[in-house]
């Protein structure tokens, strides 16, 4: 009996002292260019971000139920940023020959993410704001 006592102990412990990332939650992107709104969330090892809203003037997207499309699925914490975490056959290469991440996300206080993505070798940098 004290036994299972034990393990649900630590059980408890493992659950209540795990955090959760800070930048999970949802977000507007800051553009001029288009409209958008992800949402971050936890799975398994990584993070990932659920297209909620999406609009280029071409292309719209709002989510409703159904299918759910994803911004990235796999981004991963390595020194205070977020970098996705795609095989290396996926990432972009620099003219020195370094993979580059498809996404780094930056934590610039508790409301606000850098968000760099890049187009070729050239990195385009944006703005989310959280929802609240």
């Amino acid at each position: 009996m004290g036994k299972y006592f034990l393990i649900f102990g630590l059980l408890n412990l493992c659950y209540c002292t795990s955090k959760k990332a800070p930048i999970v939650g949802t977000w507007r992107v800051d553009s001029r260019f288009y409209e958008a709104t992800y949402k971050i969330e936890q799975a398994r090892q990584s993070l990932q971000a659920q297209v909620l809203f999406y609009d280029d003037g071409t292309t719209r997207y709002n989510f409703k139920g159904g299918t759910k499309q994803y911004l990235f699925a796999s981004l991963k914490a390595k020194n205070g940023q977020y970098l996705d975490g795609m095989s290396s056959a996926t990432k972009q290469k620099s003219s020195t020959g370094k993979a580059l991440p498809k996404f780094a996300i930056k934590p610039k206080g508790n409301d606000t993410l850098e968000v760099i993505s890049y187009i070729g070798q050239r990195p385009l940098s944006e703005h989310w704001i959280r929802k609240k």
